[in-house]
């Protein structure tokens, strides 16, 4: 009985079987301790922005367009302010945010860096705060890198004279 291969096989299963189950219940999401950390960080810098937001909220509104830039340029801040639909000052060029008629708050994603978007409005005017929630940048394009096609791609197999 034991020297048949399905048995050992089949109790191998078992063994492996329990080993992930045990393994899956004390980490329910099978998320790793340095992504739990990452994720707590991300959601505790979203909350300190938002208690920063409505505790400035009426600065932000009503600052010069120099001071808004210090201000969020000294929070790591991506700010925007909108009269009409019409940007006024803005202190970034990475990111393409528009406005949205409503307060509100939502996570975007532009060429792989994630945005924690606020938007806030009061009558004609306008603001978008972003952060960059996890501190990525935009992927670096060399000029090796560049769209270079082949000239055979545009010719074909027509030979070239020199």
């Amino acid at each position: 009985m034991w020297r048949k291969p399905g048995i050992w096989l089949a109790l191998l299963g078992i063994l492996l079987i329990a080993v992930g189950a045990t393994i899956r219940f004390q980490n329910p999401k099978n998320i790793s301790q340095k992504a739990q950390n990452i994720i707590a960080e991300a959601e505790a810098n979203v909350a300190r922005i938002n208690a920063l937001l409505a505790e400035k909220e009426d600065f932000l509104f009503e600052a010069n367009p120099d001071d808004f830039v210090r201000y969020c340029d000294s929070l790591g801040l991506v700010g925007f302010k909108f009269e009409k639909g019409v940007p006024q000052v803005w202190n970034s060029q990475d990111f393409q945010l528009q406005v949205v008629r409503e307060n509100s708050f939502e996570l975007i994603e532009q060429n792989g860096v994630y945005l924690a978007v606020w938007n806030r409005n009061r009558g004609t005017r306008s603001l978008i705060i972003g952060y960059n929630l996890f501190g990525l940048s935009f992927p670096e394009i060399t000029s090796n890198e560049a769209f270079n096609p082949p000239l055979d791609l545009f010719l074909g197999s027509v030979p070239v004279e020199n």
